[in-house]
């Protein structure tokens, strides 16, 4: 995993967040759709120079891919059942598979804390039964006051593990805070 990478993922979902107040005239991010922030971040990644190919509400039941591509996840006991918000990968010419190298799990400000333990368990089931290199969780919070955010930042970390980490932390002309975190899974 680049720090790289990570960041172009934390300033996308920021700006996603930007966008969207700007865009709807809203000014409680609670109302923000986690859908808004992962197609953000896929239109941002895909704009890089190497445009990785990025796909949205990805299937794990390899039962339900609907693509002509064989399923990345295909052949593969990932455990648990579901969609991975977005699986970012390089389509290999001439191949008949893709190399996938992330799998990221998206969280809003409703998300509750039950959710992120349920996509960290996923995140660490597909990077250790896959070859997909690692696992990211993208959480962006709700604008809090200071002493809110530090017991946010607490409930984060303990739900997540200690690869929890703040990247982006932004001030409101009010003076409440805001923030875009991560958890890493992988090698």
């Amino acid at each position: 995993m680049t720090d790289a990478f990570v960041s172009r993922v934390c300033a996308a979902a920021a700006r996603a967040v930007d966008d969207y107040l700007e865009m709807s005239g809203c000014d409680d991010q609670r109302a923000i759709p986690e859908s808004w922030i992962q197609c953000s971040i896929a239109r941002d990644l895909r704009a890089q120079t190497s445009k990785p190919s990025v796909l949205l509400e990805v299937p794990t039941d390899p039962s339900r891919w609907s693509s002509k591509r064989p399923n990345p996840l295909a052949g593969r006991d990932v455990g648990r059942k579901g969609r991975i918000d977005m699986l970012v990968f390089d389509r290999l010419e001439g191949e008949d598979h893709d190399e996938v190298w992330c799998a990221i799990e998206v969280k809003g400000a409703m998300s509750g804390w039950p959710a992120f333990t349920a996509d960290m368990a996923r995140l660490t089931d597909l990077v250790t039964s896959t070859e997909i290199r690692f696992g990211l969780l993208v959480y962006v919070s709700c604008r809090m006051p200071a002493a809110e955010m530090k017991k946010d930042r607490t409930t984060f970390r303990a739900t997540v593990g200690a690869t929890a980490e703040e990247q982006i932390v932004r001030e409101t002309e009010t003076g409440e805070l805001w923030r875009v975190a991560t958890a890493f899974v992988g090698v």
